[in-house]
């Protein structure tokens, strides 16, 4: 049987223990058992919005059109789904369910481990083939040139840069505003990366989505390299606190300097960008703060970032026990 104290407990916060059960649960899920690339919903969203932009983005108009054309074209693919979406976990007759499997497909498409952990023994047995295969379902870049040390860089730059979109941004905005807010803030990301404001075409088309993103993701951005951070020690607050300046603003550039400074390799470098039947060179400038990197080097950022990752799983859980310690604090 329940002590008297647990059912005042249930009774007097039923709906926090409740969302805080959800979204740990959602958190060990797709950890655990992340949905395969190919079957994730979102898939689904980043064809309409590539299938979109070939009707409205048109790079011979002005920059004001495009902007415009950018901005309707985000409300259009945004709006209609998430409010269905929405309105569904208003009526559903099991909420927690549906909000649960909400949860986990957002964390699921940010969920890059087990790909990187295969990339790495196809690396470790020198089958690049296999591990440019595989990679070149989560970059927006060829994969097919890549070297080994290609390869391992933009393995390492996904690991780095995933979880701040998954992990930490579903605790924070499940916090303030449930599961809504939650898949509004993966739409958009997921718009960002069909739309990636680093390709000429996109440069005035994705202004808004990559803007409002930037302001967003700020905070769990921030969050996240802090997590990195405290694992570094006096380097890794360096690194948090003193970015350098690089010519491409990107969003992600912060986790990737204070990745490579934690793992002692350079990331970054120019990427070849399929830009119809040729291709577009994109310059983005070298972290240089080490040697090149291998598959070790990929096996070393995926303790990183697990360890970073299960410090704010372990945060999700810390909370409800505090909670509930204080509680029973009042109640003595």
């Amino acid at each position: 049987m329940e002590s008297p104290f647990i059912q005042q407990l249930l009774q007097a916060d039923p709906g926090f223990f409740l969302s805080s059960l959800i979204l740990f649960t959602a958190l060990f899920l797709a950890h655990k058992f992340p949905l395969v690339k190919g079957y994730q919903p979102f898939i689904a969203l980043h064809l309409l919005a590539k299938q979109l932009a070939t009707k409205v983005n048109h790079s011979n108009r002005s920059q004001v059109q495009q902007l415009i054309a950018g901005t309707l074209a985000s409300l259009l693919l945004m709006f209609p789904f998430w409010a269905i979406i929405s309105f569904l976990l208003v009526i559903a007759a099991f909420p927690w369910f549906f909000e649960l499997l909400v949860l986990y497909v957002c964390l699921s498409a940010t969920s890059f481990t087990p790909t990187a952990e295969d990339i790495t023994a196809a690396l470790k047995k020198q089958d690049k083939q296999t591990a440019k295969n595989l990679l070149k379902d989560w970059v927006s870049h060829d994969t097919q040139g890549l070297s080994e040390v290609g390869l391992s860089k933009a393995c390492i730059s996904q690991l780095l840069t995933r979880p701040s979109y998954g992990t930490v941004s579903c605790i924070l905005f499940f916090a303030i505003g449930g599961a809504p807010l939650v898949l509004a803030a993966c739409m958009l990301r997921q718009l960002e990366l069909s739309w990636p404001p680093y390709f000429p075409a996109n440069r005035h088309f994705s202004r808004f989505i990559y803007r409002l993103n930037r302001v967003i993701f700020w905070l769990p951005n921030w969050l996240w390299n802090f997590s990195l951070a405290i694992q570094g020690g006096k380097v890794g607050f360096n690194a948090l606190l003193s970015p350098p300046t690089y010519r491409h603003a990107l969003n992600e550039f912060p986790s990737l300097y204070l990745g490579a400074k934690l793992l002692k390799v350079e990331l970054g470098g120019p990427q070849k960008i399929p830009l119809g039947r040729g291709e577009y060179r994109l310059e983005l400038d070298k972290i240089k703060c080490g040697k090149l990197p291998n598959y070790q080097d990929i096996n070393l950022a995926i303790i990183l970032t697990r360890r970073a990752s299960h410090f704010w799983i372990s945060f999700s859980l810390l909370i409800p026990l505090i909670w509930s310690g204080l509680r029973w604090l009042q109640s003595m």
